[in-house]
């Protein structure tokens, strides 16, 4: 064997090494990285933002309203609020923006209220078992049941009762809720099942 020969046995031991270099590179990378992490966690960095100042909101719904867990310690504030007539859909939809919902959505919530109640807050369907503008199922998440032993709505702060739902307020804002995937809820419109049709 020459010395060429004798170089090509060889020749692929540099590659072997500086694969072996990568990995070694690699593992340190990695564990600089993890040691960085851990010092974060230990040592957080100063936040560059101001903590914003909190904010309190006082209610500006009418007496008989049922209000959300964190407002249920304040005094409610009586106001006259007009109620939009039954069948205005569109000015239903606004009014349920000072009850929880995102502006995003007012034209679809106009669209399921015209499709569950044409827009009635007395209207009671589902053979009794839904009521008010968005035709809440009552024995879903008002009343107990083998998921809620003290109701869907009792349990996020609610303890209403089904009659409670003919009022729009309530009505308004437990669906917002359940809209907003609070725990129980899986959130979004397919709790309706006018949605899509």
């Amino acid at each position: 064997m020459g010395k060429a020969d004798k170089s090509r046995t060889h020749g692929d031991t540099p590659n072997k090494a500086r694969s072996a270099g990568y990995r070694v590179n690699a593992f340190i990378t990695i564990f600089a990285g993890a040691a960085v992490a851990i010092s974060l966690w230990i040592n957080p960095l100063p936040n560059p933002w101001p903590a914003a100042a909190p904010t309190t909101i006082a209610p500006t719904v009418p007496a008989n309203t049922v209000y959300r867990p964190l407002d249920a310690s304040k005094a409610p504030t009586p106001t006259t609020v007009p109620q939009p007539p039954i069948g205005a859909c569109s000015a239903w939809a606004g009014y349920a923006l000072g009850y929880g919902w995102p502006a995003v959505e007012a034209p679809q919530l106009a669209r399921i209220m015209h499709l569950e109640s044409r827009c009635d807050p007395s209207a009671i369907g589902d053979n009794g078992n839904s009521y008010g503008l968005l035709q809440i199922h009552c024995p879903s998440w008002v009343k107990p049941n083998r998921f809620w032993p003290n109701g869907w709505a009792a349990a996020n702060g609610y303890p209403i009762t089904c009659n409670d739902l003919l009022d729009p307020v309530t009505n308004l804002a437990i669906g917002s809720l359940i809209w907003a995937g609070v725990p129980g809820s899986s959130g979004g419109w397919s709790n309706w099942t006018t949605y899509g049709k």
